[in-house]
């Protein structure tokens, strides 16, 4: 018997990435199932086209700024396409509301434990409990509501570009960051990128926003093109298909270049990977921490704290020297 689930994740950025794979996990191994998927508009072309999903970008800064205006279009939704299973990976006030609705019309529903308590303790510095990833979470959920799926890890490989014979290696890198604690230092990615000119004839593409844009310009040289701001959403998926390797902070691009499946070095600062935001490819991957101990690491789950260091700020992220991010890159390029 065919049956619909709806579920919602609508930030962050990253934590939407995550879910794209356990999603097609999902109707890969469920043929009669049909999933609905709530996220932000600016979030949702980054789901693949498949004949079993349906991706809806809810506009919260317009229509839905009022989260009661969610209701009638939510009942509709359920009842349009007969939904009775609700699978919600976000776990917040405004998907509690919808959880809510659902629950009233006997729907069967499953929130994502996101092990806040867990989390919680972690940052008391007592030592790191190693937290559960959040695709392992989401994945969870679906197998509450009767799912099969693969063993980890998931993985969507989009086979929209092949590769080249290009001899020279083509390298991304995503810098910066939402949050301070998770940014390296402007500085040190202009050493990184010396060395890695000095090594290689290598194509070095910057990405990022299009505020970042001119911060990044700081950046640009021979061999260094700064794209931020500049791509649609294929055309940024077919680049970072094309990388070699992507050099990346603990934020959104670690996360879409797991997802698309090319070796990620991502570098941690105040943040920390065992707090259940590691990438799930975590073969492909190379996690760079701070080569000093910090009894203030991590200083939170997400990176928006303050660095409470006086004397020396920002010590986690300043210990990570190029030279270590750069040997991280050729064990890539230059495989033994």
């Amino acid at each position: 018997m065919n049956k619909t689930i709806i579920c919602y994740r609508f930030s962050s950025f990253g934590d939407v990435l995550i879910s794209i794979p356990v999603i097609m996990n999902v109707l890969e191994h469920n043929p009669e199932l049909r999933l609905i998927m709530l996220t932000k508009p600016q979030f949702a072309s980054y789901f693949p086209v498949h004949e079993r999903l349906q991706t809806i970008g809810l506009d919260f800064e317009g229509r839905y700024r009022n989260p009661l205006r969610l209701i009638p279009f939510f009942i509709g939704l359920m009842r349009r396409k007969r939904a009775r299973y609700i699978a919600d990976l976000h776990g917040v006030l405004r998907s509690y509301l919808l959880d809510s609705i659902a629950i009233i019309s006997f729907c069967r529903v499953y929130v994502v434990n996101k092990n806040r308590r867990l989390r919680k303790q972690n940052l008391t510095h007592q030592g790191i409990s190693p937290i559960p990833g959040m695709a392992e979470e989401y994945a969870q959920v679906f197998r509450k509501l009767g799912c099969m799926l693969a063993n980890e890890p998931y993985s969507y490989h989009p086979p929209t570009v092949v590769k080249s014979d290009q001899v020279d290696p083509v390298i991304g890198i995503a810098p910066m960051a939402k949050h301070a604690t998770k940014q390296w230092p402007l500085a040190k990615v202009r050493q990184l990128i010396d060395l890695l000119l000095h090594e290689y004839n290598a194509h070095i593409y910057l990405l990022g926003s299009a505020s970042e844009k001119t911060t990044l310009n700081e950046l640009v040289m021979d061999g260094v093109t700064n794209l931020a701001g500049q791509l649609q959403v294929r055309e940024e998926i077919d680049l970072i298909h094309s990388f070699d390797v992507l050099v990346s902070m603990d934020s959104a691009n670690m996360h879409l270049g797991d997802l698309i499946g090319i070796p990620v070095v991502s570098i941690w600062g105040g943040t920390h990977p065992d707090m259940g935001f590691r990438p799930v490819n975590s073969n492909q991957h190379t996690l760079i921490q701070p080569e000093i101990e910090l009894t203030c690491r991590p200083c939170s789950v997400y990176g928006m704290a303050h660095c409470k260091l006086t004397d020396t700020p920002f010590s986690c992220l300043d210990s990570i020297s190029p030279t270590r991010v750069f040997k991280a890159i050729q064990d890539f390029i230059d495989p033994e």
